[in-house]
C-alpha cells in the first residue's frame, strides 16, 4: 500500500441511510500507511461512502479474523474510500 489507513476500530455504525447503504463513521483507532509502513496514529477521522460499493471494490481479504464479540470478521481491504481529516 503506498498510500492508507488501518482502521481497527469504530465509533458507532454512522449508518446515515440504512437503505440506501450511506455510511459515515469515526476512527477511534487508526493508523496512516505510507510506502507500505505504519507512520504513525490518525485521531480526528472519518471514513464515509456507500457500503454497497465499498464490497464492490475489495481489494483483499485477511486470512485471520478479528472477533466482535456476536460474530468473527476478517480485515479487509478497500480501494478508494473516502476519509475525511482535521488537520
Amino acid at each position: 500500500i503506498s498510500e492508507g489507513l488501518l482502521v481497527y476500530d469504530c465509533i458507532g455504525g454512522g449508518q446515515s441511510n440504512v437503505l440506501a447503504g450511506d455510511v459515515a463513521v469515526s476512527v477511534s483507532s487508526g493508523f496512516r500507511i505510507e510506502n507500505g509502513k505504519v507512520t504513525g496514529r490518525v485521531k480526528d477521522t472519518m471514513i464515509a461512502g456507500n457500503v454497497y460499493e465499498m464490497f464492490k471494490n475489495v481489494a483483499a481479504v485477511g486470512n485471520t479474523v478479528r472477533d466482535l464479540g456476536s460474530y468473527y470478521v476478517p480485515f479487509l481491504m478497500f480501494a478508494g474510500l473516502k476519509v475525511a481529516t482535521r488537520d
